[in-house]
């Protein structure tokens, strides 16, 4: 028996050993993988367009971590395939073509047909879309990146991609160095399905992003609790959290300040009615004292 409960312990001890080894491997291994995403995501131009058929730079450089193709990304062209294959080590396919560059495809909107519908505008990743509800719109061709987006979106059909010279539009490939400096929301809604309250977190972003200081909260803003999942799921690395959180701390200061002013109001048209009353009874004191005097002066 003393054996048996020896040899039992021994085994118990063996396997504790070894789920260590292989958590402490696990935990090597995925930071590993985590830096390699980072340093191919450092090569993507971060337009964020979804040309590569992924939902986002991070999405595509996770997927070439994985063994995807490196020659998907239209925006980076050759310069971009040829930093991936260094980077990788990986040969680049002989089917791979490359768009020449100098020449490149912007966005051009037929003034006389666009509606000023505005819904181009949401679908451009990079912002190169000028306009307003109801007014023409107009394309910065030196951020447009081609990726066409705004054409579907477009209910008129009134965006052409055309072929322009690179220096023609001084076109200005938009790089980062760090998944901290993001270029845009993709609207993928990875952060509304990670969200444990329900939250509509990119409506709340994205009426931030259109006026900081005029956005008014959405339903589920005082909800959030900082835990930052939304963050951690976010393709292009856009911090969510804390913006909605000063939303609904402003939106808090706001209720608290018209609460303070209502109070005030109120205070205020008390004193006056008690303010009337007092000035009324005086004027009736008055009135009687005087009925007094002229009724003792009468011979």
């Amino acid at each position: 028996m003393i054996l048996l409960a020896l040899q039992a312990l021994a085994f118990g001890a063996l396997c504790a050993g070894l789920g260590w080894l292989l958590s402490i491997a696990s935990k090597r291994w995925s930071g590993n993988e985590h830096a390699l995403i980072d340093a191919i995501e450092a090569k993507l131009p971060q337009t964020q367009c979804g040309q590569c058929e992924y939902p986002g730079c991070r999405a595509y450089a996770s997927a070439v971590a994985g063994g995807e193709q490196i020659d998907l990304c239209p925006p980076g062209g050759e310069a971009t395939t040829h930093a991936l294959s260094e980077l990788l080590n990986r040969p680049i396919s002989r089917g791979a073509s490359f768009e020449d560059p100098s020449v490149s495809q912007v966005a051009k909107i037929r003034e006389p047909e666009c509606v000023g519908c505005a819904l181009c505008r949401p679908a451009c990743p990079v912002d190169a879309i000028l306009g307003a509800q109801g007014y023409l719109h107009g394309v910065l061709e030196g951020l447009c990146t081609g990726c066409e987006l705004c054409v579907h979106a477009c209910p008129v059909d009134c965006i052409d991609m055309v072929e322009t010279p690179v220096e023609a539009v001084g076109r200005k490939m938009l790089k980062s160095t760090s998944t901290s400096e993001p270029l845009g929301c993709i609207r993928c809604g990875l952060c509304d399905a990670a969200c444990p309250k329900d939250i509509p977190v990119r409506e709340l972003w994205w009426s931030i992003r259109q006026d900081a200081h005029d956005a008014v909260p959405g339903p589920g803003a005082d909800a959030c609790i900082a835990c930052g999942r939304c963050d951690s799921q976010c393709p292009s690395g856009i911090s969510l959290a804390q913006p909605i959180l000063e939303l609904a701390a402003r939106e808090r200061s706001q209720q608290a300040s018209k609460r303070h002013a209502a109070r005030a109001a109120a205070l205020f048209e008390i004193s006056s009615e008690r303010r009337e009353q007092s000035q009324e009874a005086t004027n009736l004191r008055r009135s009687a004292r005087l009925r007094r005097i002229k009724s003792t002066s009468i011979p």
